[in-house]
C-alpha cells in the first residue's frame, strides 16, 4: 500500500519522467504476443534455411514407365459392380474352355464320357464286375 503511495506521488509530481514513459510503454506490450513473434521469426528462418538446402541440392529425375502404373481401385467395391467382374471372368473362362475343348482332337465329343467309354478305357469287364 505504501508503494502504490509513492508510485501515485512520484506520478503526481512526474508524469514525464523516463522511468513512467518506460512503464507505461512496457504495460502496452503483451508478453505472450511478444513471444509468438519470436517464435515465428525462428520458425521462418528455419524454413528459410531448409528451402536454400531443398534449391541448393541437386535432385535426379527419374521417369515412370506407364507399365508400372497401375490404378488404386476402392477397397470397398459395391455388390452390382463386383457381379459384373465375376460374370465377366466367368464369360472369359467359358470362352477359353470351348477353345480348348474345341482345338483338342483327342477328346470325345461330350465333354463328361459315359460310363461304358470309362470302363473301356479302364479294360473292365461286365463279366469281372457280376462275380
Amino acid at each position: 500500500m505504501l508503494k502504490s503511495f509513492f508510485a501515485w506521488w512520484h506520478h503526481l509530481l512526474n508524469p514525464h519522467c523516463q522511468f513512467c514513459i518506460d512503464e507505461a510503454q512496457d504495460k502496452l506490450v503483451c508478453q505472450s504476443c511478444e513471444i509468438l513473434k519470436n517464435q515465428l521469426n525462428i520458425s521462418n528462418i528455419e524454413k528459410e534455411r531448409l528451402l536454400r538446402k531443398l534449391l541448393d541440392t541437386p535432385v535426379e529425375v527419374t521417369s515412370v514407365r506407364d507399365e508400372e502404373l497401375k490404378p488404386i481401385l476402392p477397397k470397398m467395391v459395391p455388390w452390382n459392380v463386383r457381379k459384373q467382374m465375376l460374370e465377366s471372368e466367368d464369360r472369359e473362362k467359358a470362352k477359353l474352355m470351348r477353345k480348348a475343348q474345341k482345338d483338342s482332337p483327342n477328346q470325345s465329343s461330350s465333354p463328361n464320357p459315359s460310363i461304358e467309354e470309362l470302363e473301356k478305357e479302364l479294360g473292365v469287364d461286365e463279366s469281372n464286375a457280376a462275380s
